[in-house]
């Protein structure tokens, strides 16, 4: 997706789609973070929950970097 927003191969249309798409899919992966740290809500701290969180952080920043490619 990231690449097919930057290409310059890739038609103005085809840029403006995919960074459409990372936007959507950024606002679905939002949500599912929202679910997820509501259902972790008052669980003591454990390293695979932080790795699940740190995981959904790293996935939202890569997803508004192709959601804000000109």
């Amino acid at each position: 997706m990231k690449a097919r927003a930057s290409s310059v191969y890739a038609t103005e249309e085809e840029r403006t789609l995919a960074r459409l798409e990372g936007g959507a899919l950024l606002a679905e992966i939002r949500h599912r973070q929202s679910d997820y740290l509501n259902a972790i809500k008052g669980e003591p701290p454990h390293d695979r929950l932080t790795d699940i969180a740190a995981t959904f952080e790293r996935l939202v920043d890569q997803l508004e970097q192709v959601s804000r490619i000109p």
